[in-house]
């Protein structure tokens, strides 16, 4: 037991580097015309999806239903209120919806790259504070202030995680919101 906490003890000393996880959202999403409750909603399923091997590295939320998008979302709304925001997100090419054929009432939410321009710009967003929005509001609320946090990151220029320089005026976060 002695050599077990002698191992354990050599790592007391370890700095552990602050890892600040964030999510990309193409700044084009702004730019499709399509509701404020959907960017929202493109931008709080984005936070929970993952690069998939299955859908050939794009990012992707698998095996999800509506109920369980409402709940995460803690909105009691229809799935049909649902369901309308996820149309016109497929409608506007911002998501690609799998429906599964077994079990049924499946379907796995797919991100195809918007622009595939490497000087497209996006507004990195930051999980904790994602994550601290989350716990303050639900439902529509919640996709609001999504979008409205979207809209303040889009001004921001980052060299650095010290160095973040707000270079857009109020009048492009406004027309962006």
């Amino acid at each position: 037991m002695q050599n077990q906490e002698k191992i354990i003890a050599k790592y007391d000393k370890t700095k552990i580097k602050n890892y600040n996880s964030f999510a990309i959202v193409p700044l084009e999403i702004f730019q499709k015309g399509i509701s404020r409750e959907a960017v929202g909603l493109y931008i709080f399923l984005s936070s929970y999806a993952g690069v998939s091997p299955h859908y050939e590295g794009k990012k992707s939320l698998i095996m999800h239903n509506t109920q369980d998008i409402l709940q995460l979302l803690r909105w009691k709304a229809n799935k049909s209120d649902l369901q309308e925001l996820l149309d016109e997100l497929q409608s506007a090419k911002v998501i690609q919806i799998y429906n599964r054929p077994e079990p049924r009432n499946k379907f796995d939410i797919i991100f195809p790259r918007l622009k595939r321009d490497e000087n497209a710009r996006f507004v990195k967003l930051y999980a904790s504070t994602v994550r601290k929005i989350e716990s303050k509001a639900t439902g529509k609320w919640l996709l609001r202030r999504l979008v409205a946090y979207a809209g303040i990151r889009a001004g921001i220029f980052e060299n650095s995680t010290s160095s973040q320089i707000f270079e857009q005026s109020l009048a492009y976060v406004a027309q962006i919101l």
